[in-house]
């Protein structure tokens, strides 16, 4: 995992266990007209089994891997002003393998966090990136997840390679 992904978490962990504090009876709401904060709520777990047939990218022609795996994911959500920010905390698990080949197999094994800000009865949109375990190539699986206020759902899935460097003399 990169750095930028452990701050992200250590980040998201910090605000999760933060969560809300009310002020002390000492200290009287003066201000009723800005209910622009609330107290953030996070859903319990819920996972998305998906089984999946995917285009090699690494393959010129014809090259399937099957996809078979998890995401197990928790939303919490934190109300603002016109919209609400809602930070999703998952782990997806999988196991990979060429299309028609036995014994191969990779794997995905990753825990993530990511956020997105919703505008009133809208949903907002996540895109995620899972590195496969076991391969030299660098290929991961991408998806694109749909978020409301109450759930996630799997928009688009597809297994992604970095391009190759052009020679120097092209």
């Amino acid at each position: 995992m990169n750095f930028a992904m452990r701050v992200l978490c250590i980040v998201l962990v910090v605000i999760l266990i933060s969560g809300c504090q009310d002020d002390p009876i000492t200290n009287p709401v003066t201000d009723l007209s800005n209910p622009t904060v609330g107290c953030s709520k996070r859903s319990p777990e819920t996972v998305i089994p998906y089984d999946l047939v995917l285009r090699d990218p690494t393959q010129m022609f014809n090259g399937w891997i099957e996809v078979h795996g998890t995401i197990t994911y928790s939303l919490t959500v934190l109300p603002i002003i016109r919209e609400t920010r809602v930070s999703v905390v998952g782990v997806n698990e999988a196991r990979l393998w060429p299309m028609g080949e036995e014994g191969l197999v990779w794997t995905i094994s990753c825990k993530s966090g990511y956020s997105c800000c919703i505008p009133a009865g809208g949903m907002g949109e996540l895109h995620c990136a899972f590195p496969v375990e076991g391969r030299r190539d660098g290929l991961v699986l991408r998806a694109t997840m749909r978020v409301s206020t109450d759930r996630m759902e799997v928009d688009r899935m597809w297994l992604d390679a970095p391009k190759p460097p052009l020679p120097d003399d092209f």
